[in-house]
């Protein structure tokens, strides 16, 4: 018993270090200059170590969700999150995050791209996004707010979407989170898109689905 509550607590203390490093490397997101492959190169072996010798503690599969989504591994963090949702404050958001991304995919990305095989339509990954954030409880006004221009832009409902990204950038101001308006008006807005690119990288330098579509502007 004693050497099962030592190896509980080291894999416990181990998953709050790992949960520490990746909330670390979202700020880095942030700061311009950042050797931000090195630090996700970092968060990528912790977790393959932590997977290999992990149990099945909502902590723990949230730390992996977490960690597949910052390095861009949907379907790892999906299952992990699954796992977390209803007993993990921040598994929510994260799975949302996810639900997004992949709204963006179908958005952004070519439709040959392999990425595309696994997306369905825009709409329905970030209406699963909303309906997620709505149902969740204690999750933040501002993420809640962000999914709903997500899903408005995924609709075709151009027009709201514009409306809700400058209602929050009125009630929100410069928070973490707030480059996604900037972003968005950049997807549907042709004529703006690269400035509104450029707004969001001001903000946010290491955001990589503004990088791809201010490349694909400059160079598609």
């Amino acid at each position: 018993q004693a050497r099962t509550r030592l190896d509980e607590r080291r894999r416990r203390l181990e998953t709050e270090g790992l949960m520490a490093r990746i909330l670390d490397t979202r700020a880095y997101y942030y700061v311009a200059g950042i050797d931000i492959r090195r630090k996700l190169d970092e968060v990528e072996r912790s977790l393959r170590e932590l997977r290999s010798r992990a149990g099945s503690e909502s902590g723990t599969a949230l730390a992996l969700g977490m960690g597949w989504y910052f390095l861009g591994e949907d379907e790892g963090a999906e299952e992990a999150l699954l796992r977390s949702v209803g007993k993990e404050p921040s598994a929510a958001y994260y799975l949302a995050r996810v639900y997004l991304d992949r709204a963006l995919a179908v958005l952004v990305l070519p439709r040959d791209d392999v990425f595309w095989e696994k997306a369905a339509e825009a709409d329905v990954w970030s209406r699963k996004a909303v309906e997620l954030l709505r149902s969740a409880g204690g999750v933040d006004a501002l993420d809640l707010h962000v999914a709903g221009a997500y899903l408005a832009v995924t609709e075709g409902r151009h027009e709201d979407a514009v409306r809700i990204c400058a209602e929050g950038r009125a009630r929100f101001g410069d928070q973490p989170g707030t480059e996604d308006y900037d972003f968005l008006e950049a997807v549907i807005i042709e004529s703006e898109a690269m400035a509104k690119c450029e707004r969001a990288l001001a903000r946010r330098p290491h955001f990589p689905w503004a990088l791809y579509l201010r490349a694909c502007l400059r160079f598609g």
